[in-house]
């Protein structure tokens, strides 16, 4: 390649005095951000956080914090830029897509590691679901059983579908983003 031409090419651009607009995807990422923080002073005490596996019940009080914080710092980017809709419309995008972005987050959290990484930073180790169903309150395991054999299919499939696959193309957050964005604005048409 000449590297003449190639020089010749290159574009150069003076500092802007305009003030900065944020793209999409920067005001994605500082909502995102946002989102992250509020789960720092929801989940981690003053003296830190070491994480934990975590049990079913566990699971269940978390993600009913969880969701609020969702609606209450990362939901507002997409109503912000979404087309004006009608607030039940508005109600049942969210809604639907709330369960997409946290089956993905949490796929997208767990990708480094062997075990399933809450949005607390707790984990649950999809292959002793007998630990994660047990109820510590409880000397028999017929109900944690019972749930292993009813739900064990869903966790060997979200590995599947989600876990596998991100862990194979190592998505970074903008990556991570840019497909939570698409989900979202996709009206299947």
């Amino acid at each position: 390649m000449n590297r003449s031409f190639v020089l010749s090419r290159q574009v150069t651009c003076a500092p802007s005095t305009s003030k900065f607009k944020p793209t999409l995807l920067r005001s994605l990422q500082q909502f995102y951000e946002k989102l992250i923080q509020s789960r720092r002073i929801a989940y981690w005490r003053e003296d830190g956080f070491t994480p934990k596996l975590c049990n079913y019940q566990e699971l269940r009080d978390e993600h009913t914090v969880d969701k609020k914080l969702i609606i209450e710092n990362f939901l507002p980017f997409f109503q912000l830029h979404a087309p004006m809709i009608e607030e039940q419309q508005q109600m049942i995008l969210d809604s639907n897509f709330m369960i997409t972005f946290v089956l993905l987050e949490r796929a997208f959290q767990s990708q480094h590691g062997k075990y399933f990484v809450m949005a607390s930073g707790c984990m649950i180790d999809t292959n002793d679901l007998m630990k994660f169903y047990r109820n510590p309150e409880e000397l028999d395991d017929d109900k944690a059983m019972d749930a292993k054999t009813l739900l064990g299919p869903y966790w060997r499939r979200n590995n599947q579908i989600l876990g596998k696959h991100l862990k194979e193309v190592k998505l970074d957050v903008d990556e991570f983003l840019l497909i939570v964005a698409l989900i979202y604005w996709d009206f299947g048409g």
